[in-house]
């Protein structure tokens, strides 16, 4: 009610802005008339406080002259936009209009002269999705090898002349092999004395990079040497003076999670056996004298992949290829069961470790009709 009352006592708003009272017009954020109507807004909010009127008269905006057909009778302050000649410049394309909104009447589109852009480049086909569907003129060049220098720019940059395409498909480049736990098949242009033992290391794991997949720390056997920045972690569990540790180490959960917290400042490849102390509960009478210095295997497929890749890394380096977790493949049981043997005690065959499919049926006939 109030403010219907306070509303009807202002005086109406004229059609002439010159009758605006000059004390008003200062007030205001724009001047009047308008040259940019997206100022609109801001003034009728502003004139709505001193003057009743339901819509602002056209005679408060400066009448703009249509836009000239080409851009060079623009103002001078517009010519540096066009014309467009290049198509990442259409991204801006709302903002040069914007621009044009303020000196000119505008139509829904811009007349053809403001463009001058290049002819567009024909369409090029998809690339296939294995490099064995490729043109014959540059098949020859996959899969790429990442080990030969430019391998890589070479073979795309003969691509992206025949087909459109960001990414390349993981099969255009040549897998690297698996480093290989046996120093006399490792291939190098660089002749190393295995195992490595000195700061030599950091150059034997650059040149290595381009032709071999590998996870840090490497198997003992090939290098032992300390292959980061960090020191190397102490035999007696009281010069750690990071962690307050708990030793001895009795649960899988206790071990893993130590050996993460370890890795961010030292460099280990296995937690050092006398800090664990994992018994099978209820069944230590089964345990030899050997058994009781392997850790019990965990109960979750996770837990034990933990163990062997943050705890085992020299050993898990070298079996990766072998071993399967869960085991699906009725071919990797023997070799995963052998290897999980070594690394930890268990009885009889675990079923968390098992997800095979059923055996094929019989593909021959004994019957004959």
């Amino acid at each position: 009610m109030r403010r219907a009352i306070f509303t009807s006592t202002l005086n109406a708003l004229s059609g002439d802005p010159d009758e605006v009272l000059f004390n008003i017009k200062e007030q205001l954020p724009f001047e009047i008339p308008i040259t940019n109507r997206s100022n609109t807004q801001a003034t009728v909010i502003a004139l709505h406080k001193l003057y009743r009127f339901n819509q602002l008269p056209e005679t408060y905006f400066i009448k703009r002259p249509k836009l000239p057909a080409g851009p060079q009778a623009l103002n001078e302050t517009l010519k540096y936009y066009f014309s467009i000649k290049k198509s990442k410049a259409l991204k801006k394309l709302s903002l040069y209009r914007s621009e044009l909104k303020k000196y000119y009447e505008l139509d829904r589109k811009l007349p053809a002269a403001y463009y001058q852009l290049p002819p567009e480049k024909p369409r090029l086909p998809p690339l296939p999705n294995t490099y064995q569907k490729l043109d014959r003129s540059v098949r020859h060049l996959f899969s790429i090898d990442l080990a030969k220098k430019n391998s890589i720019k070479t073979a795309t940059d003969h691509l992206h002349k025949l087909y459109n395409f960001k990414y390349l498909p993981n099969n255009f480049i040549k897998p690297k092999p698996r480093l290989s736990n046996e120093s006399g098949k490792i291939k190098t242009q660089i002749h190393f004395t295995y195992p490595i033992e000195d700061i030599i290391v950091k150059k034997f794991l650059e040149i290595i990079k381009y032709t071999y997949q590998y996870t840090l720390p490497l198997p003992t056997n090939i290098v032992n040497a300390n292959s980061t920045d960090k020191p190397v972690l102490p035999n007696d569990p009281e010069q750690i003076t990071e962690y307050a540790l708990t030793i001895l180490f009795t649960t899988p959960r206790q071990l893993i999670e130590a050996a993460q917290l370890l890795r961010q400042h030292y460099y280990f490849t296995k937690i050092p056996d006398h800090w664990i102390d994992i018994i099978l509960r209820g069944q230590q009478s089964e345990r030899t004298n050997k058994d009781k210095t392997k850790p019990l295997l965990p109960n979750t497929v996770e837990d034990i992949k933990q163990v062997i890749y943050t705890l085992h890394m020299d050993v898990a380096v070298t079996q990766e290829s072998e071993i399967e977790l869960p085991i699906t493949d009725h071919a990797k049981v023997t070799p995963t069961l052998e290897f999980l043997k070594k690394q930890f005690f268990f009885n009889g065959i675990p079923n968390h470790i098992i997800n095979l499919p059923p055996l094929p049926e019989p593909s021959w006939e004994i019957f004959q009709c």
